[in-house]
Parts: C-alpha cells; structure tokens; sequence
C-alpha cells in the first residue's frame, strides 16, 4: 500500500493506469472470476465481518468466505473463497462477488480513488493485458502505466517481498513490449526476473515462500492455478467498484 501511495503521488503523468499485481492470490482469483463471467467488488480486509455483509447486501453481490471456511463438510455447497482453486472449480458463480484481501484488494480499493484506470494483473492473464497496455502506449504517447507488486506482509503487518508478484509484474511488462529506454529500470528488473524464471515457472511458484505457506496450509491447487501463465483471455478492470472484463476502449462488460 505504502508504494502504491508514493507511486501515484508523485506521479506526474496526465493520464496514469495501474495495474496491481498480488498472484497469490486476489489478482489470479479475480482473474478466474471475471474469465467465468462475475463482477468482483474488491474490499479492504480489515473491514470484513458484519462492515462486509452490509457492503456486500448493497451491493447485490455475494460475500467471499474464509479459505478453510469454504472447505468444511458443512460449508454450502456453492461457497467461494479467495482460493482460486475453488473460483474455477465450482459448477457455477454468482453474478456479483465481494472479495476482501489484505493486499491486492484493499491497495485496489485506495487505487480507485488516485488513478484513471486500474487493473487486476497475474500471470494468467498477462499476455492479454500487456497485449492491451502495449497497445495503448502506442496509440497514446502521454499515458504512463504504473504496475504495483503488492508483495505479503509478516505477523507483524511489515511488508514482505513477494517473488510471485516480482514475476507476474514482470510478466506483464514484457508483455507490453514498450522500449526498455522508456521502462523504468525497477520494471525492467521484474521483466528480467520473469524471462529467467519462465522456462520453470511451473516447478518455481510452488517454491517460493508463498506458494510453500499455501501448500502446508492445503492449497496446493491454488498455487497451480496461479502458476498457469496467459490462461485467461479477459482482462479485469475496475469500474463502478468492480472488476469486470474490459472488452474495448471505454467499454466493461456488465
């Protein structure tokens, strides 16, 4: 949250898109969700409690559960998580979700408010959005595009570096193929990071710390989902409080 703040603060760009980047897990759940066709309202994780029934009753949308919650024998049937895993399992989802982070939700949320355009970003929907702001760097010479790993936090609410959002970062701005002179050389190191990592992304996302604390704790196939690279052709933007598809300049789809 702290470098999101910096970033747009101090940006002086006129115009100025953010992509937040949190692999594990808000930004590939959202992703999951918005390619099988749901809205997903993100929402700051120390709001949550009877502050998300409420929001989430406003907003005509469904509550996002406890990882382990959703995984009790006596949980419903159709109840969803921030596991991405359980996003693209079940048989169908709610048109409308609500979904609290401690990272890439809430720095999403502060970002709605300081940026024009803000974007979900993993590596499964990289290709397509790099393809997108690539695009647009084209045709728009003054549009500045700030991509945010939101990185993990330590028990103690520190921020701890994240490997995976290094690599989704970097994923996505090779994907754009702006000239490395007009990329930061920060972005150009998370471009490195993910080409060198690439060709072992599959074995290497399971490796790092984050993917080994969601393995103890059972979620194997959340790591596994993250890990797929460009396996979502949609790509979520925010609009109106809510991730949806962005199929067009100016358009989401409702």
């Amino acid at each position: 949250m702290a470098g999101a703040r910096q970033l747009l603060q101090t940006s002086s760009a006129a115009h100025c898109v953010v992509v937040v980047v949190d692999v594990l897990s808000f930004s590939t759940s959202t992703s999951i969700a918005v390619n099988r066709g749901a809205a997903v309202f993100p929402y700051r994780w120390h709001s949550r409690g009877q502050q998300l029934a409420a929001y989430a009753q406003r907003q005509n949308a469904v509550p996002a559960v406890g990882r382990l919650e959703a995984r009790r024998p006596d949980a419903p049937h159709d109840a969803f998580s921030l596991s991405p895993a359980r996003l693209a399992q079940l048989p169908g989802l709610p048109a409308r979700i609500v979904l609290p982070s401690p990272n890439g939700a809430t720095i999403s949320v502060w970002c709605a408010g300081h940026a024009d355009e803000v974007y979900a970003g993993c590596l499964r929907n990289a290709g397509a959005l790099g393809g997108l702001l690539g695009k647009r760097l084209h045709e728009e010479p003054q549009l500045s595009v700030a991509v945010i790993a939101a990185g993990e936090q330590w028990p103690d609410g520190a921020l701890r570096p994240a490997v995976e959002d290094l690599w989704g970062a970097g994923a996505i701005i090779a994907a754009i193929g702006a000239p490395r002179a007009d990329v930061s050389y920060e972005a150009r190191a998370a471009a490195d990071a993910f080409l060198n990592v690439r060709p072992e992304l599959r074995t290497a996302l399971p490796a790092c710390g984050s993917g080994i604390e969601l393995a103890q704790r059972g979620f194997e196939d959340d790591v596994r989902y993250a890990a797929e690279l460009d396996a979502d052709g949609l790509v979520p933007q925010l609009f109106n409080g809510a991730f949806r598809s962005h199929v067009g300049p100016n358009i989401i789809a409702e």
